[in-house]
């Protein structure tokens, strides 16, 4: 799969990551899984 995000974007998601102490492709994953198994919530 191919994406399209800002720098800004990316840049934001590689630092997650590195915080929650895993890839950047696995977060993503992670937050597309509970995105589609409707517990994604909104803060």
């Amino acid at each position: 799969m191919n994406i399209r995000l800002t720098k800004k974007d990316m840049d934001r998601i590689k630092t997650r990551a590195l915080e929650e102490g895993m890839p950047y492709q696995t977060l993503v994953t992670a937050v597309l899984h509970k995105y589609l198994a409707g517990k994604l919530v909104a803060r």
